[in-house]
């Protein structure tokens, strides 16, 4: 009977992810209450049709913040918005939605998010593959579940149309590759996912720290086939991109959205319209957010070295903790961050989560998780509204970086072998040891 209300219970459980999923997620993103909106991938679809009447997509007229399109444009490419958020990526990405973005806008919106809604799904398999794990009615699928299906993240990727969960599929693609010695197709994955997005190509760092130089091969392949393909498409674009919109972004001036380590420093050293900074000095900013940047690539190499002098029991969960510890370094080393952005992160919660509920506190343990939920899904924009237009309140507008520094520091400590989970004690195990007595 026990174990009739226990499967009862999982069940509604899953059934309230599906219908969250179906109503936050998909209604919005297939079913908008405007078909032509228009969102992020308003600015890859605005990009892609540019390049092929041989424009460039990087025009911008307030330093590559957004993209002002003609009534000619509007009317051709049937969109209702003149004013677009900048495309800030290589060409690559506008080049391969060309297939697409010859259709009307609102059919190729529907077809972006048939695919992202593909690799979705593809994501959460791929990382029950890192996690050596099958999908069954336990508490951590339902906890995997929900990091995925129900998060804040997930909602903002879909609902503007973002390119993160293509990216995210090609990543994890490429560590399951190295795992599994297809190391040329996993360089080539990876090299994918650094011409869509450059902040991946950080990732190469750990592979050359493993020593795959087959890996290495396919990212210099792949990675020179794409550079081709970019400058056969639209020779003089990149240099734009690579003189202008890097810089750019790099560069931003302190706002709400940005959810990156170094916004710290934004606020307090440089002038802006939320927070009174203790003085003005962009150079000093830049300096300390560059030392803790550094820090943390630090902080990871140390782990790293100090991992490989212990006898680990499993090679093989060693090498996924460390890629997952570089997959949530990478997004601290960024110098703009986005809410969306930290479903890069949930491969390595949902390790965590298959770390913790094996362990016999459990209570404690779901604190712990639910904790680290709160913050990678709460916005901190009302930190301003408490305490002020002061520039210590941006170091509460940020708590996605505090849910990642604390998922990095413990994945560490698993490497470190500092903490280990402990087997829950069943009734049977406790009644055994007494008789044992």
């Amino acid at each position: 009977m026990k174990q009739k209300i226990q499967s009862a219970v999982f069940i509604a459980a899953y059934l309230f992810l599906v219908y969250h999923f179906i109503a936050k997620v998909c209604i919005p993103t297939f079913l908008p209450a405007q078909q032509d909106i228009v969102n992020d991938f308003g600015s890859y679809y605005a990009a892609s049709r540019l390049i092929a009447d041989g424009q460039t997509p990087y025009r911008s007229l307030d330093n590559h913040s957004t993209i002002q399109l003609t009534n000619e444009e509007l009317t051709k490419w049937q969109m209702n918005k003149q004013t677009l958020p900048a495309y800030i990526y290589p060409s690559f990405l506008a080049i391969t939605l060309a297939p697409i973005t010859k259709l009307p806008f609102a059919t190729a919106r529907l077809l972006w998010s048939s695919f992202c809604t593909l690799c979705f799904f593809g994501c959460i398999a791929l990382t029950f593959s890192l996690l050596k794990r099958k999908p069954k009615l336990d508490l951590t699928t339902l906890f995997i579940f929900f990091i995925y299906f129900a998060s804040m993240p997930t909602l903002e990727s879909f609902t503007l149309g973002q390119v993160n969960y293509p990216v995210l599929l090609l990543l994890l693609l490429s560590f399951v590759c190295h795992d599994k010695k297809y190391s040329l197709l996993g360089g080539g994955a990876l090299a994918i996912a650094a011409v869509i997005k450059i902040s991946p190509v950080l990732l190469l760092l750990y592979f050359l720290y493993r020593r795959d130089f087959r890996f290495i091969a396919g990212f210099l392949i792949v990675s020179s086939l794409a550079i081709i393909l970019m400058l056969l498409s639209a020779p003089s674009i990149d240099t734009t991109f690579i003189r202008e919109v890097l810089p750019a972004i790099s560069g931003k001036i302190p706002e709400l959205n940005n959810k990156a380590l170094s916004v710290w420093w934004q606020f307090s050293f440089i002038n802006n319209e939320l927070a009174n900074p203790i003085v003005h000095s962009p150079r000093l900013a830049s300096m300390l957010s560059a030392i803790f940047l550094i820090g943390i690539i630090v902080y990871i190499a140390f782990v790293f070295k100090r991992s490989d002098k212990l006898l680990q029991p499993n090679e093989q969960a060693k090498a996924t903790i460390q890629f997952l510890i570089c997959c949530v370094g990478f997004l601290l080393v960024q110098p703009y961050m986005e809410i969306h952005h930290l479903i890069f992160a949930f491969p390595a919660v949902a390790y965590l989560i298959v770390f913790y509920t094996t362990d016999n506190t459990r209570w404690r343990n779901y604190g712990l998780l639910s904790l680290i939920f709160f913050l990678l899904n709460n916005r901190g924009e009302n930190s301003f509204r408490w305490l002020g237009a002061h520039w210590y309140s941006a170091f509460l507008s940020n708590p996605q970086t505090y849910g990642l520094i604390i998922v990095l520091v413990l994945l560490s400590l698993i490497l470190l072998q500092k903490i280990s989970p402990k087997p829950a004690t069943t009734l049977a195990q406790m009644r055994l040891n007494l008789i044992n007595r």
